[in-house]
């Protein structure tokens, strides 16, 4: 009897506390439970005090009375908060909106016997701060390890002020770049490199020169995906390096310069210039690179004669020298006629030139060290290789966060020549000097079509679909002609000239579902292609088809471990496809 009057007066008490709450619930649970394992539950209401509205972003926190224990939390757009798996002790609630005073509920107590407690209409109250400066920092995370890419922000680094894109690639694990700028991915060439998640002529035959001239500062963001989703393209056995370019510039008119200066003469530089008054952007960019590529290599080879049995040495001495000069033009235009659509059309184009001289000395001698021929064959080659880009773009946004529909036509062709010409003049056996020329023409164009939708299903999945046309056709000319000393006239040697003509068209469809359990994760994909491929040899009149239909399928597995640490398993299907442009 005197325990229950006991706990009818600490009720009385706890209700006389709450009283200036208005609405305050406690659920009392029947005696018996342990104290200890009280897993109590604190939710709420917080409204305005004079509407009487629900109030959204409005920060409460829940301290333990004579203790450090802190839990934070932000009511929703219906004012709702709650605290789970709560602990028993004395508890205070301290609840503000940013520019307010901030107000405190008196102590409470959580035990067995109150597990629940629902603050049904805390009131926002108070004197209104008059702030003069309200200042917000955030800091990205320099790498962010997601279920199937990792992304470097590579916007802190000190390359990006002054430095190229191959300067960031090179600083990033598994990323290799050699002293000609080409990449690697985990020790393989055969990498796809995308920009802005899309392919691009620029990252072509000449994609070293173009990172290499590429400002730095211009990058948001690298993305180093080994195992690709169904996405993105099957191409590239070692993988997909993507690079993220910053959008507009801030500002009404704003712009950056630079340059670089080294030994031999070369030299880099380039200009970016964003114009944004309102509801569109201009923007472009002009680079410049003059390299230079001085080589020395030797060869020596011994092989062995088939009908005499006799061994044969072989040395070759090459030395070259050329300076290639690289310029690249970039622009677009960005419209938003309304807050839910945005178009946009951007054109690149470059264009490489150098003239290769070069010099192989060879040398030929018998297994008695014999010399039998040695002579020089000095090439000439004025080269060019040059790429143009169009596109459009038109993204929609539904309600609701990252819920879109991305539609894009691009448009593009290539061209590249090499015009050698050779001198073979003779030592020994003395003999007149030889002249031919190998002439090496290359072109393509492509076209492209991209529609994919991307929906959030809730907060722990997402869906995302697509379908691709892509339609290229591809031309080799090799043409080989030789001076006829009687006439002076180069004849065409019809054994060593032909042309070769590709057309490849590629239907691809793809979906992707990703979806966390907790501390798992998975992302399943498939992607089926429908490829009709004919290759034409006109010196043979010989037509090839090679049609196929293949499904890739993508699948990856993540469980989050303990000290930040995550497990990783990935599947995907890749192929090393040759592509058709030059």
């Amino acid at each position: 009897m005197l325990f229950a009057l006991r706990r009818l007066i600490f009720i009385l008490i706890l209700f006389a506390d709450f009283a200036w709450a208005e609405d305050v619930t406690v659920k009392i649970k029947p005696a018996g439970q342990n104290t200890a394992q009280v897993a109590g539950v604190i939710t709420g209401t917080i409204v305005d005090g004079e509407a009487n509205r629900p109030v959204e972003f409005v920060a409460v926190v829940l301290k333990k009375i004579g203790g450090t224990t802190e839990h934070s939390t932000v009511s929703d757009g219906l004012g709702h908060f709650n605290f789970e798996n709560i602990p028993a002790g004395d508890y205070r609630l301290i609840y503000s909106l940013v520019g307010t005073d901030s107000r405190a509920t008196p102590p409470f107590q959580l035990d067995a016997l109150h597990a629940e407690i629902n603050f049904n209409a805390l009131k926002l109250t108070g004197d209104v701060l008059q702030l003069e400066k309200l200042e917000v920092k955030g800091m990205t995370q320099t790498f962010l390890n997601s279920i199937d890419r990792k992304t470097y922000n590579v916007g802190r680094e000190i390359q990006s002020a002054t430095g190229s894109a191959s300067d960031l690639l090179q600083n990033l694990p598994s990323v290799g770049v050699d002293i000609d700028g080409n990449i690697s991915l985990r020790g393989s060439d055969n990498v796809m490199i995308l920009i802005n998640g899309r392919t691009s002529t620029l990252m072509g035959r000449s994609r070293a020169e173009i990172l290499q001239q590429l400002p730095a500062d211009s990058i948001d963001k690298i993305e180093v995906i080994t195992n690709p989703s169904a996405k993105y393209k099957p191409d590239g056995t070692a993988g997909i390096i993507n690079i993220v370019l910053k959008k507009k510039l801030a500002g009404r008119f704003s712009g950056t310069a630079n340059s670089a200066y080294g030994n031999a003469d070369r030299a880099n530089g380039g200009v970016t210039l964003s114009f944004n008054p309102g509801p569109y952007a201009i923007f472009g960019s002009l680079s410049l690179r003059q390299d230079d590529r001085p080589r020395r290599a030797s060869d020596v080879r011994t092989t062995i004669d088939p009908t005499t049995g006799a061994a044969i040495t072989i040395a070759k001495t090459t030395i070259e020298h050329s300076r290639p000069l690289t310029r690249l033009v970039r622009g677009g235009l960005d419209w938003n006629p309304s807050s839910h659509d945005k178009l946009g059309a951007a054109a690149n184009f470059d264009r490489r030139t150098f003239l290769r001289h070069a010099t192989d000395h060879n040398l030929v001698s018998n297994a008695a060290g014999t010399i039998t021929s040695d002579y020089d064959r000095i090439r000439t080659d004025p080269e060019y290789e040059q790429s143009f880009e169009c596109s459009a773009t038109w993204q929609h946004l539904f309600s609701g966060d990252d819920h879109e529909l991305n539609v894009e036509v691009k448009s593009s062709s290539t061209k590249e020549e090499e015009a050698n010409h050779f001198m073979q003049t003779y030592r020994w056996p003395v003999q007149p000097a030889t002249f031919d020329n190998v002439i090496n023409q290359n072109s393509g164009h492509e076209r492209e079509v991209l529609v994919e939708y991307v929906r959030p299903l809730n907060e722990e999945a997402k869906f995302e679909a697509g379908y691709t046309l892509t339609d290229e056709n591809f031309g080799a000319f090799f043409h080989n002609e030789i001076l006829d000393p009687l006439s002076g006239q180069f004849i065409t040697n019809a054994a060593k000239t032909s042309r070769f003509d590709v057309t490849n068209t590629i239907h691809a469809m793809f979906a992707t579902y990703a979806r966390a359990f907790g501390l798992f994760g998975f992302k399943a994909g498939l992607r089926p292609e429908w490829a009709v491929t004919t290759s034409h040899l006109a010196s043979t009149n010989a037509t090839i088809p090679n049609d196929y239909n293949r499904i890739y399928p993508t699948l990856h597995f993540s469980c989050q471990l303990a000290s930040g640490h995550e497990l990783q398993l990935n599947y995907s299907h890749r192929v090393h496809r040759q592509k058709l442009r030059s």
